[in-house]
């Protein structure tokens, strides 16, 4: 197994897939910590939360839509909203 930060993992692979999922993070693990490096970069997703905010309401009060064609009108009628607000 190959090397981690350093150390060899030795434990048994009780589960591949997990096995395989930690490496992943394990070779990204420098930025996934960007955030406390860097002045300016906020650790939360609120900006993103705040963004879908106005959609994710729409869809609850209006029932959702009922084709893919309505879908894309809404999603390019809110598209052009959020714009017009910045």
């Amino acid at each position: 197994m190959p090397p981690c930060n350093g150390f060899a993992l030795s434990l048994p692979v009780l589960c591949p897939a997990s096995t395989n999922k930690c490496l992943q993070l394990l070779a990204i693990e420098s930025t996934l910590w960007t955030f406390v490096d860097l002045v300016g970069i906020e650790p939360t997703n609120n900006g993103a939360q705040g963004a879908l905010r106005p959609a994710v309401i729409w869809q609850r009060t209006n029932f959702g839509t009922q084709s893919q064609t309505d879908s894309e009108f809404i999603a390019r009628l809110l598209k052009v909203i959020s714009s017009l607000q910045t």
